[in-house]
């Protein structure tokens, strides 16, 4: 019996100027001769997988290494040969400010993305209030933030009814609730557009696990920002977020890294973020003209805008995802 399978993921950075990468099937053939079926199909099926993650750790997938030279960030998953250091802003503020100013950064996120009614309020109140939570991912060989990752800490009782309706909600709840935090939630990882494909995202979550535990708030949760739903804007995040591989790992390849990592999903969140703006700010930040009231999409948005008597309305989803850390 002459067995062909198919079968062979290639991947490659996706476009646009986000974080996280896309994939693409290639052909690739795989001849087996054997009077067993089921053993061909366990020998192909594991020569797939093994390829994948072959080809991931060639990309920079690294486990956790221990490095003698790492510097103040200890037990980061780098290995001893790479270039890459680890550090808060609380230990090297000057890297910090040069991530705030290197251009690199400035057109990782599509332009109406940073416009949220509340983001800037959150996100404005992390340095210097909350530095030992700021990641900063520094290659050696050029001197300069590649890759960075933005935490807020905030009081979570673990518990999904306490759980915020998203990253607003849970920002809001971070800068106005008096309570000590008991957690840590990612707010972006952001790799530089000049730095992708290195593997450096999946390192910046890491991280970020690494100083939750160091500053005593366990657990790491994120409101994912689906790498691969602006493809899909139309479909509810719900559903999206049940879509899985052959492998049963998700289909969306930025929650498939955190699974990789441990991660669990917690639920999903329609109405994460909000962006309410005069149609003429949406006209500018997406290069289209909406010429009557209606619901539009539009490009690198996840879901549809709803335009209405001059104002575009629009609710960007997440998926909740926990980092035991």
């Amino acid at each position: 019996m002459h067995l062909v399978l198919l079968l062979r993921p290639e991947v490659f950075d996706r476009h646009r100027a986000n974080t996280v990468v896309r994939t693409r099937v290639a052909v690739h053939t795989v001849a087996t001769q054997t009077k067993d079926l089921p053993l061909a199909i366990r020998a192909a099926t594991w020569y797939f997988v093994h390829h994948e993650r072959s080809a991931e750790a060639n990309r920079g997938w690294y486990g956790f290494a221990r490095r003698d030279n790492m510097g103040p960030m200890e037990w980061t998953p780098v290995p001893p040969e790479s270039p890459i250091d680890v550090f808060t802003a609380e230990e090297r503020p000057d890297l910090w400010e040069q991530s705030h100013s290197d251009e690199p950064f400035r057109g990782i996120w599509p332009e109406y993305n940073l416009h949220g009614n509340h983001t800037e309020r959150y996100f404005g109140a992390l340095f210097p209030q909350h530095a030992r939570v700021q990641v900063l991912v520094c290659d050696r060989s050029t001197n300069r933030v590649v890759a960075r990752g933005r935490t807020i800490p905030f009081r979570w009782n673990g518990s999904l009814e306490d759980l915020p309706r998203g990253i607003d909600a849970l920002g809001l709840r971070a800068l106005d609730d008096p309570s000590p935090p008991t957690a840590l939630s990612a707010l972006a990882a952001e790799v530089a557009a000049d730095q992708q494909g290195r593997g450096l995202s999946r390192l910046v979550v890491q991280a970020m696990g690494t100083a939750a535990r160091r500053a005593g708030l366990a657990p790491l949760v994120a409101p994912v920002r689906p790498s691969w739903k602006d493809r899909y804007p139309l479909t509810p995040i719900d559903r999206y977020a049940t879509w899985k591989r052959f492998d049963g790992l998700p289909f969306d390849p930025w929650m498939r890294v955190h699974v990789r990592l441990g991660a669990t999903i917690l639920r999903t969140e329609p109405q994460s973020l909000r962006i309410q703006a005069p149609v003429t700010d949406w006209e500018l930040w997406t290069e289209m003209t909406f010429p009557e009231d209606g619901v539009y999409v539009f490009p690198s948005g996840l879901a549809p805008l709803h335009v209405r008597e001059g104002t575009g309305a629009y609710w960007e989803p997440n998926v909740w995802m926990l980092h035991e850390v």
